[in-house]
């Protein structure tokens, strides 16, 4: 009977109630997958009222274990994609707790390890998840976004030379699953790593256009696609990219706007880029003042518009970042 202004106190209420008690029937993929989509989009609505129903749904179609009781794994999951919505909802101390309740009955979910660390890196609890990633690369050392998210946490921590192999890890990988999502994810690192050394804009550049391809209209690989144009100084390609996905968006973002000032500005079009670059610290202001990556954005934007006194963007609402917080490809968020 939780207010209904509010997700999570009624649903964490249901999923408690529901764990160990629900008589459950056979596995129904269609159920499951609709009751999925459903309660994804009821979260997001923050309709709680519809949201208990489909989660009632989701759990009522898992398989019970030999002695009618709902089996780990699947219950797993369920808390590992509801550990996911938490951070979309931008909660990161329910996303803590759902991911933890995952990783209590599944304790060798890459995924759900994976996102727990995610969480509690926006939580600031850098240390711990260091020991989580670190466990993920042992279990699932192909995976280059862990080394990539174990460096970003070793570098906040200062840990400059552990966080400089990570990196280099994640760019040494191998990947065969050459869908959109994974093609995105490596352009990007290849594109943006923190180690400038290692980077490989073309090759960036290359596996972001055929992301591109399979996925025209998909506004984060055209995000990427343009910051690897950026990279390779194809400036009016650049432009042309990003302003396709600031035109997409729903909401105008950061990530476009950052590259745009500054490739405007290599172009000697100093208004335009100004007022992309205002743009990109007024969204960070209301959004999200504290993303690491961004504050890199910021500093590389504000050295080539050659702004003498960088904003500050400390004042404003916490947002958790969208990015990745599974291992399996689906479209990373820039």
């Amino acid at each position: 009977h939780a207010d209904q202004d509010t997700v999570e106190s009624s649903l964490l209420y249901l999923v408690e109630r529901l764990d160990g008690t629900m008589k459950l029937l056979a596995p129904d993929e269609f159920s499951k997958l609709h009751a999925q989509k459903l309660l994804s989009r009821f979260l997001t609505d923050k309709d709680t009222k519809n949201a208990a129903v489909a989660l009632t749904t989701l759990l009522r179609v898992q398989k019970p274990d030999s002695n009618g009781r709902p089996a780990a794994k699947p219950i797993a999951s369920i808390w590992r994609d509801y550990g996911s919505q938490f951070v979309s909802l931008k909660m990161p101390d329910e996303a803590v707790a759902a991911y933890t309740r995952a990783t209590d009955l599944e304790p060798n979910d890459t995924n759900a390890l994976y996102g727990l660390s995610c969480a509690l890196h926006r939580q600031g609890k850098l240390d711990e998840a260091i020991v989580l990633l670190q466990r993920v690369t042992e279990i699932a050392p192909q995976h280059a976004n862990v080394w990539v998210h174990l460096g970003n946490a070793l570098h906040g921590t200062g840990r400059d030379d552990e966080a400089n192999a990570a990196y280099r890890r994640a760019i040494e990988s191998d990947f065969n699953d050459k869908n959109e999502g994974e093609l995105n994810n490596w352009a990007w690192l290849l594109a943006t790593c923190p180690v400038e050394s290692l980077r490989q804009p073309q090759r960036a550049v290359e596996y972001a256009q055929q992301a591109v391809q399979l996925a025209p209209e998909n506004t984060h690989y055209l995000n990427t696609l343009g910051v690897a144009q950026y990279r390779v100084g194809e400036y009016d390609s650049a432009i042309a990219s990003l302003q396709k996905s600031v035109d997409l968006r729903n909401g105008h973002e950061a990530w476009d706007f950052f590259f745009l000032a500054m490739a405007h500005r290599q172009l000697g079009q100093l208004d335009q880029a100004t007022d992309w670059y205002v743009q990109a610290i007024e969204w960070m202001k209301a959004n999200d003042p504290n993303n690491e990556e961004l504050i890199r954005f910021q500093v590389e934007a504000e050295e080539c518009l050659e702004i003498s006194t960088p904003a500050d963007v400390t004042a404003g609402t916490h947002r958790i970042s969208d990015d990745a917080t599974s291992l399996t490809t689906e479209p990373a968020e820039d």
